[in-house]
């Protein structure tokens, strides 16, 4: 019953003998749950079987399908929850771990290879570096890209130090419906410094801000409906990775084995969804990842100017679980759901090409992995001069 004693909600039987939800106010009598969504227009492909819950204004019901499902009806929509949640963990998920993702694939792809660009004492050289790819992961699939420009100085023997501005765009659909924008920009410095032999040790940074908008969907009775949404989010991340310079030379080809870790965490800003039958308030999220890899990098030479390169790569990430999603479903209660399963381990290869023209280097790799945390293909394509 409702706080006033207005409405009131039961289970009923049928002339058939077939139970149903109901709700009952002076002005409409009883209504089969059925009955009172269809005066609002709501189409429902399911029954229901109870009525077990109505708010305090007598505006939402909650009760049970006669499949066992918990449903939620007010006014306008219906949804069971089985199928509702899980497009908000979608959306929870997708926008805060497309900008880890994007971090760990800028560090370690767009500037994946260091020592393609060292440079001696004062010498320096400026970059445009341009990915475009596809991700395909368990909750959504959709383009991303990227530029930079970047420029490296050679600040003593066998040190050199790099920094790029980049922006990013990528927009992923949703399995459920509807999909996830991101577009935004990058600062990252970075130093590579010989310290022994032909060892090389790169450090580097990485800090972005994103913005966000969001077009979640999900089943209203037996229409698809959506709600929108727009945040930002804050990226900031660090690496650490070891190169062992030509430490083979194989069939004519320069071995470079190399290992990594780096580490990204973002917060997303707690935002309110507009439109469709149920929009949420999400709040603030932040997740992370922790990223170890070891690969090795391959250089042929074909002749004087064109050059094969090559890359092979195996990744694990330490976490297991994306974070929690939290927040209001409007009008009605709090959610928490927990986040979904992340693969840890993938394998990444890239074959491609480096050929010098007009005073600079040109190349371009295509890459791609198996399902994990990076992209599941892209290329990658660099311009560089030094100077």
């Amino acid at each position: 019953m409702s706080a006033d004693g207005k409405y009131i909600v039961g289970q009923s039987m049928d002339a058939d003998g077939e139970w149903y939800g109901f709700r009952w106010s002076k002005e409409t009598n009883m209504q089969s749950i059925e009955d009172w969504l269809a005066d609002a227009g709501v189409t429902v492909d399911y029954a229901t079987d109870t009525a077990e819950y109505i708010s305090d204004d007598g505006k939402v019901v909650i009760g049970k399908t006669d499949d066992d499902a918990v449903y939620v009806a007010r006014s306008g929509g219906i949804i069971k929850q089985e199928e509702f949640y899980p497009t908000l963990v979608q959306v929870g998920s997708s926008t805060v771990q497309n900008s880890v993702s994007s971090a760990n694939t800028i560090m370690f792809g767009a500037q994946g290879n260091p020592m393609r660009n060292l440079m001696g004492v004062g010498e320096r050289s400026v970059w445009g570096t341009v990915d475009g790819g596809y991700d395909n992961s368990d909750i959504s699939k959709g383009g991303l890209a990227l530029g930079e420009f970047g420029y490296g100085y050679g600040l003593a023997d066998g040190i050199t130090a790099r920094f790029s501005v980049g922006g990013s765009y990528s927009k992923q659909d949703l399995d459920a419906g509807g999909f996830v924008k991101q577009t935004g920009y990058y600062l990252s410095p970075e130093v590579s410094a010989n310290v022994a032999s032909d060892l090389y040790v790169t450090v580097g940074g990485y800090f972005s801000r994103t913005n966000i908008d969001t077009s979640r969907g999900y089943l209203n009775g037996s229409t698809q409906d959506y709600s929108n949404g727009s945040t930002g989010a804050d990226t900031w991340g660090g690496k650490i990775r070891f190169d062992w310079l030509n430490a083979a030379n194989l069939a004519n080809t320069d071995i470079t084995p190399y290992a990594g870790l780096s580490y990204a965490r973002t917060t997303v800003d707690a935002y309110t969804e507009t439109g469709g039958a149920f929009p949420v308030r999400y709040d603030e999220t932040s997740d992370h990842s922790t990223i170890a890899r070891l690969g090795a990098d391959f250089v042929r030479p074909m002749n004087d100017t064109v050059r094969l390169l090559a890359k092979t790569e195996v990744s694990y990430q330490f976490e297991d679980q994306s974070a929690a999603t939290s927040g209001t479903l409007t009008g009605i209660s709090d959610f928490n759901v927990d986040g979904h399963e992340l693969k840890q381990f993938w394998v990444r290869g890239g074959i491609g090409a480096e050929f010098d023209v007009g005073g600079g280097t040109a190349s371009f790799m295509v890459n791609a992995t198996t399902q994990g945390q990076d992209p599941t293909v892209w290329l990658r394509s660099n311009y560089t001069v030094k100077f």
